[in-house]
């Protein structure tokens, strides 16, 4: 298969695909084909004779990266095995991994677990209490990302300043580095070195979604970009990361940088009925700071079927749905057609419950991590000790665990200043104390737990086979064990020879990965957020309630800010709607479902932060446009209907 079979000359993918611009920007609505186009842009070159190794394609989750390199690979493109499609994420730790930039950075790119910032905090303390030093690692990270100099979470940048010392030097001795400083400490490395070869690396740069990226990411990649041909591709209405600190004006920001680029719009909508497109123009219009762009609906993918439904009470919608999507099922529809969307727990929970007892397929992506319990990780530090003593951040982690809360700061105070004068690891340092070679003062409830992590890693270290070496340390039966155990035994029975430690790097790449995968014969329920690049014949937005979508604004906000909010939200809204995806030649009409309630327990709503008494239906739901129906009382449509 060549790049451009099945492509109409005269269409936009060819276009994109086929222009030697040397700077291009692809401004497309979903479901337009936009990743489609820069999949095959990526053919072209590869067919072309660009070495792999020089192209650099750039998408925002794993899920996309691999959902490209395997259509390449299937579509016989030669040299797509070493194709280096990446997260940006990724390809900073790779370049903070190599010794050059090592040795000039002085950082070790080992990125924090979120439960291991726990002893960090502790030991924070000289800076103020836990919920203080929380936020000053947050509004550092804010920094680091957006690259804002201001006021920051009530920090002045004086202070972060301050705080950010200590802060280095704890990740330094331990080595280690926050998530929020992986990209920034890269962009650091290339704009300290402008004669760095990572700025000629790649010949071309293709990044997808570029409205999600924050500010410190998109200079990142412009630096990467300094003697390559540049391919943006992004959508400002799909901007739904603000809490990423995603900069959705960078699409502007580019274009003013880039004088002599040439753009395309991509406006026709592959994906959505006729019907849901009007009503996504319709809502997405009411945002003001938006580039202007209207998706065009595609007459063969039909009509569509919309249905918004209220309900007297959440225990009544939930029934509603349930009952909606178990006639589904029994209907014949493939339970992998169905995509639940839901903002909060209060709804996706009971939903998953009930289909659960009814033997519906379903899986839950508001379930618990498999390093939620103290159990869990606890056995997986372990398990990481196993395989390296010297991950200081584990043994930290493990040293502290069973304190009384304060994680013995204290005495791994001393420890941590004796290690430093002496240039010796902590388990080295704690591994002679408890041979008596050396004596630490003030470490002495450090030295008992110690003993105990030692032993037991004595203990696992006997057993030969690597099954019972998992059972020791994930055994069965064990509640708070059970999700982490069957992600282990899952590798393990995917590679019956795997090593331990081969095992390992699979493991902590699923539990530092928790992104969508592919469940085609189940149910899926999940948050808006997370049903970012999927789509479905059937989608249905349950809790569509002010308060929930959108969410209520701090009172200490601006109108301005109040204003920002207020319209990422409503992307957020527009995400949803454009998942439904029409294909009426497999008789799949595209379906979308909004529902609502107008009362709920007072201990929820409270937990929700409602007030039990004024529940009304969102906002958005006024905004749809003309082609919106009516609001019916409950679900009307039958799945007798869906054919």
């Amino acid at each position: 298969m060549v790049w451009h079979d099945g492509l109409e000359v005269s269409e936009k993918p060819y276009a994109i695909a086929s222009s030697d611009a040397d700077n291009i920007i692809v401004l497309a609505g979903p479901g337009t084909g936009k990743s489609f186009s820069m999949k095959r842009r990526v053919a072209r070159l590869l067919e072309e004779g660009v070495k792999p190794e020089q192209i650099l394609a750039v998408t925002f989750t794993n899920v996309a990266v691999d959902d490209m390199h395997q259509e390449l690979v299937g579509m016989s493109v030669a040299g797509a095995d070493k194709l280096q499609a990446q997260t940006l994420h990724s390809l900073a730790l790779s370049i903070l991994s190599r010794h050059h930039v090592l040795s000039s950075t002085g950082r070790n790119p080992r990125p924090l677990l979120e439960y291991e910032k726990t002893p960090l905090v502790s030991d924070m303390k000289a800076h103020g209490g836990k919920r203080k030093i929380d936020k000053m690692i947050n509004a550092c990270g804010t920094l680091w990302q957006s690259l804002v100099p201001a006021q920051l979470d009530g920090f002045c940048k004086q202070e972060l300043d301050a705080f950010h010392p200590d802060l280095t030097s704890w990740l330094v001795f331990h080595n280690s580095i926050l998530l929020e400083e992986i990209i920034p400490e890269a962009r650091g490395y290339l704009e300290r070195n402008p004669k760095a070869f990572e700025h000629s690396e790649f010949e071309h740069v293709l990044v997808d979604e570029y409205q999600d990226f924050n500010k410190s990411e998109q200079e990142f990649i412009k630096f990467l970009s300094d003697n390559a041909k540049v391919c943006i591709i992004g959508d400002d209405d799909q901007s739904i990361y603000s809490f990423k600190h995603a900069h959705p004006t960078g699409l502007q920001e580019w274009m003013d940088d880039n004088s002599g680029h040439v753009r395309f719009g991509i406006d026709n909508c592959y994906r959505c009925p006729v019907k849901i497109v009007s009503l996504a123009n319709a809502l997405i219009s009411k945002n003001i700071t938006r580039l202007p762009k209207t998706l065009q609906p595609r007459l063969e993918k039909g009509d569509g079927i919309v249905d918004i439904g209220q309900y007297h009470s959440l225990e009544k919608e939930v029934e509603g749905i349930v009952s909606f999507v178990k006639e589904c099922v029994d209907e014949g529809i493939n339970a992998g057609d169905i995509l639940v969307l839901a903002q909060r727990k209060e709804i996706s929970t009971p939903i998953y419950e009930r289909l659960l007892e009814k033997n519906v397929p379903v899986k839950s992506y508001f379930r618990e991590t498999a390093l939620k319990t103290d159990l869990a990780k606890e056995r997986f530090s372990l398990f990481t000790l196993l395989i390296d003593r010297n991950d200081r951040v584990f043994l930290r982690w493990l040293l502290g665990s069973t304190s009384s809360g304060n994680w013995y700061a204290w005495g791994y105070k001393k420890l941590r200043a004796y290690c430093e004068r002496c240039n010796k690891s902590p388990f080295q340092a704690l591994d002679e104390q408890r041979q008596g070679i050396k004596t630490i003062s003030g470490t002495d409830k450090l030295k008992t737990r110690f003993e105990e992590i030692f032993t037991y890693l004595e203990k696992l270290d006997a057993i030969s086979s690597v099954e019972e070496q998992l059972n020791e340390l994930f055994p069965k039966n064990e509640a708070g064990l059970k999700l982490i155990r069957d992600d282990a035994l899952r590798l393990l029975e995917a590679d019956n020879s795997c090593s331990l430690q081969k095992l390992y790097k699979a493991l902590l790449a699923i539990l530092s990965r928790p992104e969508v995968d592919d469940e085609g014969q189940k149910v899926r329920i999940m948050s808006l957020h997370k049903s970012k690049g999927l789509s479905s014949p059937i989608t249905i937005i349950a809790g569509c309630l002010e308060g929930f979508l959108p969410k209520h604004p701090e009172p200490s906000l601006s109108d301005n800010e109040q204003t920002k909010l207020i319209e990422e939200q409503r992307r957020l809204f527009y995400v949803g709607m454009t998942r439904v995806k029409a294909n009426p030649d497999e008789g799949k009409k595209g379906v979308l479902i909004i529902t609502s309630s107008i009362s709920m327990p007072y201990a929820t709503a409270k937990r929700c932060g409602l007030n039990v008494r004024s529940l009304q239906a969102s906002r958005f739901l006024s905004e749809l446009g003309n082609d919106a129906p009516a609001q019916q009382v409950g679900i009307s449509v039958k799945a007798s209907d869906l054919f």
